[in-house]
């Protein structure tokens, strides 16, 4: 996965109805390929941004739930950028991208480690895992996409922090999509100790 997503400028609290959101994550859990795996399918057109949101929230949550020992982390608010047309206008939709730094310092030395239980974790889940990119020396890769059609990528900054970027099918523009701003990821070296991971 290589599409280009934009980065979030400040950590902003998210306020989504509790009603919808609720209802929205189960349908989410199932189609990112729930305990089975491989369940949902792309969606047929745009879908609603807390809907998006929601399901990318659940990628995230599916991700970590399988890393032990468990790694800390933080959000950075979601952030939507319009799609265009081959004339360059909005053609009604936008790609919706959230950047989620590991706040957990990860060793050097465990990062293959990290690495290979991700991939455990993303086939386990039924989703498409591309290992193209964890060869790419001191900053790889590691991407996969769910059957219902999010992407997530993990990664290792140039500071040797680690983090993921999860991005959702298209989401309706603007409808809903302009109260995701993103804000700035701000100081994104990680801090918490780890017995485990940090040595």
């Amino acid at each position: 996965m290589k599409t280009p997503l934009v980065k979030t400028p400040l950590r902003t609290p998210l306020v989504l109805n509790v009603a919808v959101l609720a209802g929205v994550l189960a349908l989410a859990l199932t189609g990112c390929g729930g305990t089975g795996g491989g369940g949902g399918s792309p969606a047929a057109g745009p879908i609603g941004a807390d809907e998006a949101v929601a399901g990318m929230h659940a990628v995230l949550d599916k991700t970590f739930d399988g890393i032990r020992p468990a790694l800390t982390r933080v959000l950075n608010g979601p952030s939507a950028t319009p799609n265009q047309d081959a004339a360059g206008r909005s053609d009604g939709t936008a790609a919706l991208s959230e950047y989620c730094d590991v706040t957990t310092i990860v060793a050097p030395g465990r990062r293959a480690e990290l690495f290979a239980r991700v991939e455990q974790v993303w086939k386990a889940l039924g989703w498409s895992v591309d290992t193209s990119g964890t060869q790419a020396g001191e900053m790889p890769t590691l991407d996969a996409t769910t059957p219902a059609g999010y992407g997530v990528e993990l990664e290792v900054g140039a500071p040797g922090n680690v983090y993921l970027q999860v991005s959702s099918p298209p989401i309706r523009y603007p409808e809903g999509s302009t109260a995701y701003s993103g804000g700035g990821r701000g100081d994104t070296r990680p801090t918490v100790e780890s017995e485990h991971w940090s040595h």
